[in-house]
């Protein structure tokens, strides 16, 4: 997620958390027109029928606090 003020960050970063997601970490790129990074990350089932409504709460999330949500990223987990 991209935000372009901390307070909106901090309010997005709390409402993952409630939707149990865990925080890898925040970042400050001054570089950037959405300086403040947040990365988060909680275990799913990938495939369409799970992870479709997951991102597409998650762009939501992302705009009600002024953000962008760039997508997200898997790995293979075998049994």
């Amino acid at each position: 997620f991209y935000f372009s003020a901390e307070d909106e960050m901090i309010q997005c970063k709390n409402e993952l958390i409630k939707a149990k997601f865990n925080v890898e970490h925040t970042n400050i790129n001054k570089e950037s027109s959405l300086p403040f990074e947040l990365i988060v990350w909680r275990v799913d089932h990938v495939d369409i029928d799970t992870i479709y409504p997951i991102t597409s709460n998650l762009r939501i999330l992302a705009a009600k606090f002024g953000g962008e949500y760039d997508g997200w990223e898997t790995m293979v987990v075998t049994e």
